[in-house]
């Protein structure tokens, strides 16, 4: 679906490996993602999913983005 949607796949690496810097292998967030695959290798999967030459597309622009955060913040 991230590929249809011309965003590498990869990113989604980045967050996973951030849920278990925050959250550990397998407690709070983290363990809903335990469920089926090993953290590390949802993030493997990720990355080898997007090839080398991938050129994707921001999902949001500066506007969108910096609203985002605002939100988040």
């Amino acid at each position: 679906m991230l590929l249809q949607a011309n965003v590498a796949p990869s990113v989604i690496s980045d967050l996973f490996a951030r849920m278990v810097d925050d959250h550990g292998g397998t407690a709070g967030l983290a363990s809903h993602f335990l469920s089926r695959l090993q953290m590390s290798d949802r993030i493997s999967a990720a990355r080898d999913a997007t090839s080398a030459t991938f050129v994707g597309e921001p999902i949001l622009n500066e506007t969108e983005w910096q609203a985002l955060r605002a939100v988040c913040d």
